[in-house]
């Protein structure tokens, strides 16, 4: 096997030949080796789709790879692979990207970032080694039916509405939670009758305990008692007469935990849910799991499903509640025609441009049913012509280059029942063709060449 090292001599582009010592795209009969230093820093970036896995992969100290190539097909087949792979206590992998990407980490030194991946990072191993960093973001790692043990010296971050699948009582000597709703699902055979040592940080009443529920063992009770120190011990009691006790729990400022209830996921887990707590809020919308509402105004009466302002706001199914109680508003009342819509705000009690049903609009807005159903416009502009014309233009313009800091906009149109509307592509000074697949109405993949901006796949 060849050994190539990381020259970096004319780009970031892990796959410009021009890069490596050898001259050569890394390939399956390579050793890659990225190794930078303390006042010279490298990074490469991997931005292109390759089947073909690296036998071996080192990210030395002080370098960093980035992998954020796209597939916008049905494909499973991973868009960077690599069957070994270490990190130094420098280096840092981050994989930035919904794609299929296969790594088969020997020892993790360093840190590992995966964001916005739901659960399409896989390890061909079970076991994560090292004394690193393993951070989430908005993404998924492991599965009921491929959970993962983590190293006891290894420091766990879950952010953004992540969750980590364990299959160990071995998970880390540290997870953190963010105040998002982020899961963390206990092995129920591994874990069943044992004390797991891993210190949790940050839990609050969005914080999310779960056991696998594929494993043929409920979850049936819960509760929280409050350690000599400060900090608290979870139990949670199995159908099976046994325990499994998390007894290093950090609440998050401000968060005392109440009592406890167990629910399901989606999924099928058992979820150890906040159904009483201070500091967090009492909001529990229809269908699915607590979620706190942060400033306490979550009503527990007539409305027990909303959430009000400087709170977590969720959008929820309206048919959950014929008196608005899934609505968000900035005063603490419903949206006028809440009664129809339930669920048309944003976080800052402003209508969704799209969000309309029937002949209903907010106040300042306009539409019926007639000129399009959903579209539901502010005053002075005209409604969609089709019901999701609206919701297009909206997230269309969301990338739009001025959003990035940049000055004026190309509106280009593309085939589809909403025209300019329904797909807007966007060129401005290096922010180039930023658009959305639509694949009701057209097709395609569009990746945007702005280095902070994913490409995006429907």
């Amino acid at each position: 096997m060849t050994s190539t090292y990381w020259t970096g001599t004319t780009s970031k582009d892990f796959y410009d030949a021009s890069n490596w010592s050898t001259d050569e795209v890394p390939s399956d009969f390579h050793d890659v080796d990225l190794e930078g230093s303390s006042t010279a820093p490298v990074e490469a970036i991997a931005s292109t789709a390759s089947s073909t896995p690296i036998p071996s992969l080192t990210i030395g100290d002080d370098a960093t790879l980035d992998i954020t190539a796209h597939d916008c097909s049905s494909s499973t087949t991973p868009v960077f692979e690599a069957d070994a792979m270490q990190i130094f206590e420098t280096g840092t992998l981050t994989v930035d990207t919904s794609s299929d990407v296969e790594l088969g980490i020997n020892e993790i030194g360093g840190t590992v970032n995966i964001i916005n991946n739901g659960g399409n990072t896989h390890f061909t191993t079970t076991h994560l080694s090292g004394d690193g960093n393993l951070n989430l973001v908005n993404s998924t790692v492991g599965s009921d039916s491929a959970p993962l043990s983590i190293d006891s010296l290894m420091k766990v971050s879950l952010t953004k509405g992540s969750t980590l699948y364990t299959g160990s009582t071995e998970i880390g000597s540290s997870i953190t939670f963010d105040s998002s709703k982020d899961e963390l699902v206990l092995d129920a055979k591994q874990d069943a009758g044992q004390t797991l040592t891993t210190a949790f940080y940050g839990v609050s009443a969005n914080t999310e305990f779960a056991v696998n529920g594929t494993e043929g063992v409920k979850a049936v009770s819960a509760n929280y008692t409050e350690n000599s120190d400060g900090t608290y011990t979870l139990s949670i009691g199995l159908d099976n007469n046994q325990t499994i006790t998390l007894d290093d729990i950090h609440t998050a400022s401000g968060f005392t935990p109440g009592s406890l209830t167990i629910t399901t996921d989606k999924d099928g887990n058992y979820v150890v849910d906040n159904a009483s707590s201070s500091g967090s809020g009492s909001c529990t919308p229809s269908g699915e799991h607590h979620h706190g509402c942060g400033d306490h105004t979550g009503s527990s009466s007539s409305d027990s499903n909303s959430c009000q302002p400087s709170g977590e706001h969720h959008h929820h199914d309206s048919s959950s509640s014929s008196s608005g109680g899934n609505s968000c508003t900035p005063s603490g009342d419903h949206h006028p025609d809440s009664a129809n819509n339930g669920n048309i705000c944003d976080h800052n009690g402003n209508v969704f441009p799209w969000a309309i049903q029937g002949d209903h609009c907010a106040s300042g807005h306009s539409g019926t049913a007639s000129t399009g159903g959903n579209g539901c416009a502010p005053s002075g502009t005209t409604p969609a012509s089709s019901s999701d014309c609206n919701w297009w233009h909206s997230v269309s313009e969301a990338f739009t280059p001025s959003a990035f800091g940049h000055g004026s906009t190309t509106e280009t149109a593309h085939a589809g029942a909403c025209g300019a509307q329904n797909w807007q592509s966007f060129t401005s000074h290096g922010c180039t063709t930023v658009g959305i697949h639509d694949t009701t109405h057209s097709s395609g993949c569009v990746i945007p060449t702005h280095t902070s901006q994913p490409a995006i796949c429907a």
